[in-house]
């Protein structure tokens, strides 16, 4: 397999983030992908976004995938993620975080990302996962899209680049072994969901602008240098947080869940 230049890879699990990009980027921010209503739809009627299976063995999953009825009266139709992009609406993990009472961020963050991937690891907060499950269903909210850029921030990405003055971008696989030059205009919420045919949008990229998904993830992280920061924070736009020496690409889970390379020292 050919090798993946480092300004399009993702940091690998042990190493710092801004050690990663160090010679590539100046700034990287963690871009968190919103939860979002669709006027006329709810989740209970249209069902939208990936099918898990958990932690089933093989021939189970085999045998969801060729004997499970594929089409129900609640799936949603085949351009859904255009309406999304269309007419769907934001909603901020810390309005939803208000709206349930969850204290600590930290906590409710990591508990939103393994409830969206149905993870039933212990450090996942019970309540608070119900407490989501409880919300969405009360206000036909849908949760944050994984792996992938969102329909729903199709819009938010448009505005972006049109302040960083970037006029074209290029769309990437997951492995980065597929790609489609598309203009930024693509994003506008006028136009269909941009699309990458058989494949995952999982990271758009432009000189000195990386924006990427990593698999069972609903955090991107976005990648600038200083010339382009200069003319527009990401945080004027997107909801998310500022990535510092201290964070790995799975921005969401400890530290210490792994074995890391020392924290890099600040020059």
């Amino acid at each position: 397999m050919k090798q993946v230049p480092r300004h399009l890879d993702r940091p690998p699990l042990d190493t710092p983030i801004l050690q990663w990009w160090a010679n590539e980027y100046d700034f990287v921010y963690a871009i968190l992908n919103p939860f979002f209503k669709v006027p006329s739809y709810s989740p209970s009627t249209t069902q939208y976004g990936v099918t898990h299976v958990g932690n089933s063995a093989l021939q189970d999953i085999i045998n969801f995938v060729t004997t499970t009825k594929i089409s129900t009266s609640n799936d949603a139709p085949d351009d859904f993620d255009s309406t999304i992009k269309r007419t769907g609406q934001q909603v901020l993990w810390s309005d939803v975080q208000r709206a349930i009472g969850a204290e600590d961020f930290v906590e409710f963050a990591r508990t939103v990302w393994l409830w969206v991937v149905h993870s039933d690891r212990s450090d996942k907060n019970l309540a608070i996962a119900r407490a989501l499950t409880r919300y969405c269903d009360e206000n036909h909210v849908y949760p944050p899209e994984e792996d992938v850029l969102p329909a729903v921030l199709e819009p938010t990405l448009s505005e972006y680049l049109r302040r960083l003055s970037i006029d074209e971008v290029t769309i990437w696989s997951e492995w980065r072994d597929k790609s489609l030059r598309v203009p930024a205009a693509a994003f506008d919420r006028s136009n269909p969901v941009v699309d990458l045919p058989g494949e995952k949008c999982s990271g758009i990229a432009a000189e000195g602008f990386f924006l990427s998904w990593e698999f069972d993830d609903v955090v991107g992280l976005l990648c600038l240098t200083e010339e382009l920061h200069s003319k527009s924070s990401p945080l004027e736009l997107f909801e998310g947080f500022a990535i510092t020496p201290s964070m790995y690409s799975d921005v969401l889970n400890p530290v210490d869940l792994i074995e890391r390379n020392p924290r890099p020292k600040l020059s």
